[in-house]
């Protein structure tokens, strides 16, 4: 069976952003995935959540697929 980390959520308080601490934490939770046998990675953000769609594309994620939504 393939190994797949996944990364759920993830928040960085303003006063800590662009000062490298998402990075530090992608990078660690990586190399976490990694030593545990996983070799993929996902994560789920909104899509109007641009500057997380944006750092996420930074680190390598790529987009997979796209989820529909509508209220009923």
């Amino acid at each position: 069976m393939k190994k797949m980390g996944e990364l759920d959520n993830m928040i960085i308080l303003k006063g800590y952003r662009r000062r490298g601490v998402g990075t530090a934490l992608v990078k660690e939770l990586f190399r976490w995935f990694r030593k545990r046998g996983a070799r993929n990675a996902t994560v789920v953000a909104s899509h109007a959540n641009i500057k997380a769609l944006n750092f996420y594309r930074k680190h390598g994620f790529r987009d997979m697929e796209v989820v529909l939504e509508k209220r009923v």
